[in-house]
Order: C-alpha cells, then sequence, then structure tokens
C-alpha cells in the first residue's frame, strides 16, 4: 500500500494532464487515448492480482513482457504489448503524465494514425536495442522478481520516441527546463513540487531538444556507473536512447515524405506552461 501512498502526487499531475488533454483534443481523439490509457491502468491491475493467481502471473509474462525467452517461443507481440504493461503503479502514472503532456501536441499535428504508429515504432525500437544489447553485447538477461526474464516493460521507450520526434518536427517547441527528477529517490514529490511551487521565471524557456541531449547524456553516464558497480537500478536506460533514435529516424521519414503536414506556422515560437490547470 506504501507505494500507492506515495504515488499520490504523481495522481495528482496524471490528473492535471488529462484534464488539460480534454481542453485540447477532439472528442473522438480524446476517447482514444482514454481508451488506451484504460487499457494500461487494467493491465497494472491485472499484474496486482496476479500476485494471488500464479496462471495469471504466467498468462501475462508471457504475453505482456518484451524477454528473450518471449521472442525465441514465437511471442513476437510481446515487443509491442510490454509498452502497456506496467507492473508498478508510480511507473504507471509517471508514464500516463508523459503520454497526455505530449500527445495532444502530436494528434493535432501528425493525426492520430501516425501518432499509433510513431509509438508502435518507438516500443519496437526500444524492446528490439534491448534485447540486443542484453543478450549479445552485455551478454546478460536482466532478471526482476516480478517479471521473472524480462528485457523490458512499460512505455518509457515509446513516450521517448515521442519526445525526441516532437523535437525534430518542431524545431521552435521551447519548454522549462524540467528537472530529470526520476532520477532522484523522491522523484515523485520532486516532479510535483516542480508542477506547483517552483515559478516558470526560474525555469528558462529552451528548445526541447536541449532536454532530449541532457537526457541522453545522464542516461549514457547512469549506464556506465550501473556497468561500474557503482548504483544498481532497473531502469531501462538502453531502452531510452534507443527509444530516442527511433523517435528521429521516423521523424526524418515524415519531414521527408510528408511535408504537406507542415506548414510555415509550425516553426513559430511555442512556449509551453508547466502549471497543471
Amino acid at each position: 500500500m506504501s507505494d500507492y501512498v506515495l504515488s499520490l502526487p504523481l495522481a495528482y499531475v496524471f490528473a492535471g494532464e488529462v484534464y488539460k488533454g480534454y481542453s485540447r483534443l477532439p472528442p473522438q481523439h480524446f476517447a482514444t487515448l482514454g481508451v488506451f490509457t484504460i487499457g494500461n491502468f487494467a493491465v497494472h491491475a491485472a499484474w496486482e492480482y496476479s500476485k494471488k493467481n500464479y496462471q495469471l502471473h504466467t498468462f501475462l509474462r508471457n504475453n505482456f513482457v518484451s524477454s528473450s525467452t518471449n521472442v525465441s517461443y514465437g511471442r513476437w507481440w510481446t515487443l509491442f504489448t510490454s509498452s502497456l504493461s506496467h507492473p508498478h503503479i508510480r511507473y504507471l502514472l509517471s508514464n500516463m503524465s508523459t503520454l497526455w503532456s505530449v500527445a495532444p501536441f502530436l494528434v493535432k499535428t501528425i493525426g492520430m494514425k501516425y501518432f499509433v504508429g510513431l509509438f508502435l515504432a518507438g516500443s519496437l525500437g526500444c524492446n528490439f536495442v534491448t534485447l540486443f544489447y542484453n543478450n549479445v553485447i552485455a551478454k546478460r538477461i536482466h532478471y526482476d522478481p516480478i517479471l521473472g526474464d524480462v528485457g523490458n516493460s512499460g512505455a518509457s521507450g515509446a513516450l521517448c520516441a515521442l519526445s525526441s520526434f516532437s523535437c525534430l518536427i518542431q524545431q521552435k517547441l521551447f519548454g522549462s527546463i524540467f528537472p530529470l527528477s526520476f532520477h532522484t529517490p523522491f522523484w515523485e514529490l520532486d516532479q510535483l513540487f516542480h508542477k506547483m511551487i517552483i515559478p516558470d521565471f526560474l525555469f528558462p524557456l529552451v528548445p526541447f531538444w536541449v532536454n532530449e541531449v541532457i537526457f541522453a547524456g545522464l542516461e549514457l553516464f547512469y549506464m556506465q556507473l550501473e556497468e561500474e558497480g557503482v548504483i544498481k537500478t532497473k531502469v531501462n536506460r538502453i531502452g531510452h536512447i534507443a527509444g530516442q533514435v527511433t523517435g528521429l529516424v521516423f521523424g526524418a521519414l515524415f519531414l521527408r515524405y510528408r511535408t504537406d503536414f507542415f506548414p510555415k506556422r509550425m516553426f513559430q515560437f511555442i512556449p509551453i506552461k508547466n502549471t497543471l490547470f
């Protein structure tokens, strides 16, 4: 229960992002994202119930986790369905908050069809690179007490693709520098503190690509610390970077072949506020 109590600040942030999405999206697109979000919460609820049901746990592990075992047995769909799988409530709320913060801009820009395609591409890129890195380069298999043999689960890799894609297609998309709070022990409280208390003027508006570069640099730095045994976490950092690269490739192809999506007004200065409501 303590995990849920610690997640209350994230729940508030998530509610704020959904509220903003409701005011920015057409009803049909809001409903589509709503169904997707409900699906993520449903899979999480199944993970919670599976703690008392071994058959359900086995089903989830075989169908909602991207792992070398699943791929070797031909369960290729786990490369995509794993992005719906969040066994821990804090990661679910954090990822869904991020989804609703970037989805309105992307859906209005490229449409729901390409948005879904980008999300699936990010999931595929993240999981494929993760499996390749763990099994071929690092020659290790990450083991989680809940998931067992696991390459990846969660939507963070796909969300990294959404973020980097946004930076590429909208070169003048600006936002306040946001502390990468998930690297701290109390990242839920840190995120809420920044959202509610810290004035925007203390975090000057910078291009989003600056945040992307900082994010990738920190991920590489923490990967090195983990390799040296200085720290030990379960964060799929190589998957995050793979998601970023996937978003950039998707964006480059989009800019090359779908220039009709980008009138001149798309490259105007767009400030993004940090307030919840």
